[in-house]
């Protein structure tokens, strides 16, 4: 697992209380989706633009790109 790249700014995970929680049924993935999609479904609910939305997910993408391209590593073939 990657580590975070950034401090939680807005959510503090000790807080969340999850005992009334049903069962989650999906996968990991589709939970994740479910959660991202209702914070931006709040988010249009309180007058965030679409336009919004979509830079901030550019954001996201971008930030997670960040994390991963050190992972990658070009190979050359150096001259002797």
């Amino acid at each position: 697992m990657d580590r975070p790249i950034r401090e939680y700014r807005f959510i503090d995970p000790k807080t969340i209380d999850t005992s009334n929680v049903p069962h989650i049924e999906g996968s990991n993935a589709q939970c994740l989706a479910d959660a991202i999609l209702d914070i931006i479904q709040l988010s249009l609910d309180s007058g965030m633009t679409l336009l919004d939305v979509i830079e901030a997910m550019e954001i996201v993408e971008e930030m997670r790109a960040v994390v991963e391209r050190p992972r990658f590593t070009l190979h050359v073939k150096e001259e002797e």
